[in-house]
């Protein structure tokens, strides 16, 4: 079932990105919502490999930017990685974690991006700049997700009751 919505969520993620961009923004801040893509598919998905799916998430919105490609190929794989490494402690099954974490890793691969376009000579610009910038989009992208989040939770929780009633009788 996941894997049918993974395409549509994408895609949906990559055209509210880029055609309502104006329309949400705040002064150059946006939400960044291909990585909130990518977090939600690593923090419900159980699979071993799941973080090269958000790897080519990232693919595709370097694809989508301008720019050189493989800078947020990279800062998204390895925060898909290391929320991989995670889950198995239960990180990011609640609510305020996960929203913690999409802010994070927003945050993460926008300052990736920004030192990245620096180091090939494509901007000029100093680090705490930077840092403003990408804390910005980390906590604007996490305030966006909250919603996606709260109402993955509310479909996901009768299955979680009724595996529980199961498991009790």
């Amino acid at each position: 079932m996941r894997w049918i919505l993974l395409l549509p969520a994408v895609y949906l993620a990559a055209v509210v990105q880029t055609t309502f961009h104006r329309y949400v923004a705040i002064g150059t801040v946006s939400p960044d919502w291909l990585v909130v893509a990518a977090v939600m598919w690593m923090l419900w998905g159980r699979g071993r490999h799941d973080f090269l799916i958000a790897g080519a998430i990232g693919l595709f919105a370097d694809a989508m930017a301008p720019g050189r490609p493989g800078i947020g190929v990279a800062a998204l794989l390895c925060c898909a990685y290391g929320l991989a490494l995670l889950r198995p402690f239960g990180i990011g099954r609640g609510l305020i974690s996960q929203v913690a974490l999409t802010g994070m890793a927003a945050a993460i691969v926008s300052l990736a991006g920004l030192a990245g376009a620096w180091l090939v000579g494509d901007a000029e610009g100093m680090p705490l700049p930077w840092a403003k910038h990408a804390g910005s989009v980390g906590l604007y992208t996490a305030l966006a997700s909250l919603p996606l989040w709260m109402v993955l939770g509310w479909l996901r929780e009768p299955l979680i009751s009724k595996a529980q009633l199961d498991v009790a009788a």
